[in-house]
């Protein structure tokens, strides 16, 4: 069995790729446009959350948040569960989708 260098195991694996036409593995790894949107939406949406925080106890100094301050009472039991981090995993996945399509739709 006669040893094939690197470099040609390598031509050969791109020559395979690059003769991918349908949608596949080729498509999804050309695609770097996603990354960067989700990273953009959960910045901007931690930065309206922290600019809200800031704003609200400006505003409002010493008061609790309107819905907040009544359910985390409710909660408090709940939360020592690990269901909650897959749940704040969806939401964000969910409005990152969500920002993604938005962003979609009004880029020109």
């Amino acid at each position: 069995m006669a040893r094939v260098p690197n470099t040609e195991r390598q031509q050969e694996v791109q020559i395979s790729m690059e003769d991918d036409t349908g949608f596949g593995l080729l498509d999804y790894m050309r695609s770097d446009e996603e990354p960067a949107l989700g990273r953009m939406a959960i910045a901007m949406g931690f930065i309206i959350l922290l600019i809200f925080l800031v704003l609200y106890d400006v505003l409002y100094p010493g008061h609790g948040f309107p819905v907040v301050s009544d359910v985390v009472p409710l909660l408090s039991g709940v939360m020592d569960s690990s269901i909650w981090f897959f749940i704040l995993g969806i939401m964000v996945g969910f409005f990152s989708l969500v920002a993604s399509v938005l962003v979609k739709a009004v880029e020109e």
